[in-house]
């Protein structure tokens, strides 16, 4: 999933737009998918950490998504 947020953030970047209101809907819409990748990312990971715990395995990311996802929480 970060993947793919990343690469919505970047595609922003990397095209040329000269009229200002396609540019900023395509900033919009790219941010968008952002925050719509990060949210799944964090209720996957809210799905499968106790599964994983419970078998005994601790993946690299949870404190990243769990720390995030409450950041995130705080500005919805």
């Amino acid at each position: 999933m970060e993947g793919h947020s990343r690469h919505w953030q970047l595609l922003v970047f990397e095209h040329e737009v000269l009229d200002a209101m396609v540019r900023e809907g395509i900033a919009a819409y790219a941010e968008k998918q952002v925050y719509i990748t990060q949210m799944m990312a964090h209720h996957f990971s809210e799905q499968w950490l106790p599964t994983l715990d419970g078998h005994c395995i601790t993946p690299h990311w949870p404190t990243h998504y769990t720390t995030h996802n409450e950041s995130l929480s705080d500005t919805t």
